[in-house]
């Protein structure tokens, strides 16, 4: 049985279905944890962001994607005095993280907002409109020997 490497198995069980490749983590960054929900005519992005500071953050919204980037410095914890003192597990990342996330349709970029409070960064992101959102499709009925169509019901937004 080959091996995997263990970036590559990690990068299995660090990404959502929903963001098919675009989570798999840069080479020497680490990548924050998101949650992306609907609400009504908006998506809401909550970005876990631990330590960072709010200067430290870059948010750029592009045609069908949001990136979220920039750089948490190690924090020394309050019993290390000296910087010599042994560090005997160090599990928080730190150094530049990066996250790249796909947006499902058109969002209004205008009216894009983001804040930051509590090591969360919310992102608010009106939509315009939604693709692949699931509609009703009417269905006429065409009468026999005659080339007309009864005119369409108006349609459903589900």
């Amino acid at each position: 049985m080959a091996e995997v490497g263990m970036e590559e198995e990690d990068s299995k069980f660090d990404r959502p279905a929903w963001a098919g490749q675009a989570h798999i983590r840069r080479r020497g960054m680490w990548s924050p944890s998101v949650d992306l929900v609907q609400r009504e005519k908006e998506l809401i992005a909550h970005i876990d962001l631990p330590g960072v500071k709010k200067d430290d953050i870059t948010v750029t919204i592009s045609p069908g994607s949001l990136t979220i980037e920039g750089e948490r410095n190690p924090a020394s914890p309050p019993d290390r005095i000296f910087v010599s003192d042994p560090l005997f597990v160090s599990e928080r990342a730190h150094g530049k993280f990066y996250r790249l996330i796909p947006l499902p349709g058109k969002i209004d970029e205008e009216r894009v907002s983001a804040n930051f409070q509590n090591g969360v960064l919310e992102i608010t992101l009106p939509i315009e409109e939604l693709q692949g959102q699931a509609r009703e499709i009417a269905v006429c009925e065409r009468h026999p020997g005659v080339g007309t169509t009864d005119p369409p019901p108006p349609i459903k937004r589900l």
